[in-house]
């Protein structure tokens, strides 16, 4: 089974085929124009955050149209004539303007193709859309080091990192998947080999299988952070592990070895809602309930972003299904 294949069996486990899809409701996030900015009332928009933050409800089975066509929208408007986009706040004359570069150009760019190819309907992209998605190749194709098989944050910065590439792996994975469907059968099999290309890539650089050896970044680096060293590990799992038991025992290890440290984190700026996402994605729906307990009552705290919010949302549906909507007893994220 492909990487990206199990993950969405184990995401889609908990969830009745039957059950009707609720809304993602950014509410709190999205601007009358469309932008969906980072921290609520900001004014700030980086468009990494809010485009994970609608594929991560979209995973759960919420319904993201309405808020993510919106979305498009002004980030047609807002890309750059080379396609690449930066980060935007609004200034005194309630004008969004760029304020930085892109964090991350290669992840960047390869969401906001998948964010299109997700959306577009049977008949295919828009023109609009097609042109911006070929504009983001392009660049993304710049990116690519064809000697190690991975791609690059930027021209700026051509440094390989772990977990760019697999969300890179899996936008291209789901792009060949919707591709498939748009009856595009040239393109979604162009895109299922550079996924493959990919995959191979990320084993032969980064070798995450084995926590002792796995490497984060093709810079030398001997620290060993919560982030991005231990979260880029379990992140990367899902991706790696095409056994279902291995993938399980290999998340048991991490939790058993940082819970603690996680939990302890949530109070602070980056309380890692996707750590949660993943305990449920393998069957760890105590731990996911614990972080839910603790972090409902804390949305409106600063650190809370719209990513943060869309892995609660994630959260709380799944669980939702499966009867566990009352939540667990639990102490430093051990369900009691």
């Amino acid at each position: 089974m492909k990487m990206r294949g199990l993950l969405v069996s184990l995401l889609l486990a908990t969830q009745p085929a039957a059950a009707m899809a609720a809304d993602f409701d950014l509410s709190k996030y999205q601007e009358p124009d469309g932008a969906i900015v980072t921290w609520h009332g900001s004014g700030v928009v980086d468009p990494y955050f809010a485009m994970k933050a609608l594929l991560m409800a979209k995973d759960a089975g919420l319904s993201i149209r309405k808020p993510a066509m919106a979305w498009v929208e002004w980030m047609l408007k807002i890309q750059k004539p080379d396609g690449l986009f930066e980060r935007y706040k609004l200034d005194e004359n309630k004008q969004w303007k760029s304020y930085a570069e892109a964090d991350a150009d290669d992840a960047m760019l390869a969401i906001w193709i998948q964010l299109l190819y997700s959306l577009a309907p049977r008949e295919g992209l828009p023109a609009a859309w097609q042109e911006s998605a070929k504009k983001a190749e392009e660049q993304l194709e710049k990116l690519y080091n064809k000697e190690s098989g991975i791609y690059h944050i930027s021209q700026a910065l051509p440094v390989g990192l772990l977990m760019d590439n697999i969300e890179i792996y899996t936008a291209f994975e789901n792009i060949s998947k919707d591709a498939k469907r748009l009856g595009q059968h040239s393109k979604s099999k162009q895109y299922a080999q550079k996924a493959e290309k990919l995959h191979q890539g990320i084993l032969k650089v980064f070798n995450p299988t084995d926590s002792a050896q796995c490497l984060i970044t093709t810079q030398p680096r001997t620290e060993k952070e919560f982030y991005p060293d231990k979260v880029a590990y379990i992140f990367s799992m899902p991706y790696v592990f095409e056994d279902k038991k291995i993938l399980v025992e290999k998340y048991k290890e991490w939790i058993r070895s940082h819970r603690k440290e996680w939990f302890a984190k949530l109070n602070q700026n980056y309380p890692w809602g996707l750590l949660a996402v993943i305990s449920l994605a393998v069957g760890d729906s105590d731990t996911a309930s614990c972080w839910r307990n603790m972090m409902i009552h804390h949305s409106d705290r600063k650190f809370w972003n719209v990513m943060e919010e869309a892995a609660l949302q994630h959260i709380e549906w799944k669980l939702s299904k499966m009867g566990n909507s009352a939540g667990t007893a639990c102490i430093d994220g051990v369900a009691l």
